[in-house]
């Protein structure tokens, strides 16, 4: 009978902890997706400007013309090798952009992984000499 008291207690902590996790682990699960889509933006960007200053580059080198006219030279620059300007200032901006993102959302989406997994709630009744111990793990 006198334990009937400790049970209630711990019944009525063990319902309120349980619908207290739910919206932990629905947090943790949105910051996860939101920064698993920052990080695979980024991927996208890195790898997309990449390619981008390698095509910008080849414009560039494709579109300028030197021609020898003795111990002169002459330079013509065509509509390609501004265009390749233009394709190259892309790829790096798309760089710029790309690389920190896809480090900051892999980053964040291990940690906030982390928590999400870590978050459990957990009672360990452990008879001792002096009564029971209730341990809350969050």
């Amino acid at each position: 009978m006198k334990y009937i008291p400790i049970v209630c207690f711990l019944l009525l902590l063990s319902l309120q902890s349980i619908a207290q996790r739910d919206p932990d682990r629905l947090f943790y699960a949105q910051k996860v997706e939101k920064f698993r889509k920052m990080k695979s933006t980024g991927a996208t960007l890195t790898v997309t400007g990449g390619i981008l200053v390698v095509v910008g580059i080849s414009m560039i080198i494709n579109g300028t013309k030197t021609t020898n006219y003795g111990g002169s030279s002459q330079s013509t620059v065509n509509s390609s090798a501004e265009t390749g300007v233009l394709v190259y200032l892309l790829g790096v901006g798309s760089l710029g952009a790309g690389i920190p993102l896809w480090i900051v959302g892999a980053h964040q989406q291990g940690k906030y992984e982390r928590k999400f997994e870590n978050v459990s709630v957990g009672f360990n009744l452990t008879p001792q000499k002096t009564g029971l111990t209730l341990t809350y793990r969050f």
